[in-house]
């Protein structure tokens, strides 16, 4: 059998952001050369969009029912905003016990081709993306309050504005729980989707949205399997699979070094 080169980290990883998820799920995403982004509703941090939204609420001042009319647009965003999510840093063991055994390797800039390409439709929202800031300082509670004094800021959001509407957005869909700062988080983040083609999952009894981001195959650039009792097999299906795919043969397959067996 086999063996495959140990994964090691190297500067041009910097260029890279990863995406950790199942095998049958990378699998997938191979197939379809798509991502499937969740409504922000729904990922695992029950809290997410509030980080920023409620403190700022309190700060406001009630002038002309603003808070009310904020309030609408706020909840427009958490119903219409769509995230995919990936890590700074690779092959990370929580990462894998977590969300599965193979991490992908994007390239940033080959995801904003893909934006600007495949899914640069300005009917439907905007997209962004951007690392994701754990709220553990005061710093962040600072930044708020002089949004909260900003009212130019604020009046562009209420009479959506674009600019005031993505300054706003971001900081809704960028600030996060510290308790999740290991992740190392980068997101994709796709605005004010007004839906034609929303798609739902099912996962852990819930009935989740979701819509696609399609994918340049030359976005993606690794794939490391992670530790698993059959990791050298996986990585040979793997090789396997993307050699019937001309498209797909720059993709470099290695293995985590990681010596860990999942239970």
């Amino acid at each position: 059998m086999n063996k495959f080169t140990i994964f090691k980290a190297s500067s041009k990883d910097s260029d890279n952001i990863y995406h950790y998820t199942k095998f049958e799920s990378a699998v997938s995403i191979l197939s379809e050369k798509k991502l499937w982004m969740t409504n922000i509703r729904y990922l695992n941090d029950w809290l997410e969009g509030r980080y920023f939204y409620e403190p700022l609420f309190k700060m406001i001042a009630d002038e002309s029912g603003k808070i009310g009319k904020l309030d609408k647009i706020y909840r427009k965003c958490l119903k219409n905003m769509y995230v995919a999510s990936f890590s700074r840093t690779p092959d990370l063991l929580s990462q894998y016990k977590y969300y599965g055994n193979i991490c992908i390797g994007f390239d940033i800039l080959g995801l904003n081709d893909s934006k600007n390409e495949l899914n640069n439709n300005p009917t439907s929202g905007f997209e962004t993306s951007s690392k994701v800031n754990y709220c553990a300082s005061e710093e962040y509670k600072k930044v708020i309050s002089e949004f909260a004094k900003d009212k130019r800021l604020i009046n562009g959001v209420i009479n959506e504005d674009i600019k005031s509407l993505i300054e706003f957005f971001c900081f809704i869909g960028l600030l996060k729980h510290p308790g999740f700062s290991e992740e190392n988080e980068y997101r994709l983040c796709h605005f004010w989707y007004d839906p034609d083609e929303v798609k739902y999952r099912f996962s852990g009894g819930r009935r989740v949205p979701y819509i696609e981001f399609r994918l340049l195959p030359t976005t993606i650039t690794k794939i490391i399997v992670g530790p698993d009792s059959l990791q050298n097999g996986i990585a040979i299906d793997l090789k396997n699979f993307i050699e019937n795919k001309e498209e797909f043969h720059h993709i470099d397959i290695c293995c985590s070094e990681i010596p860990f067996i999942p239970k």
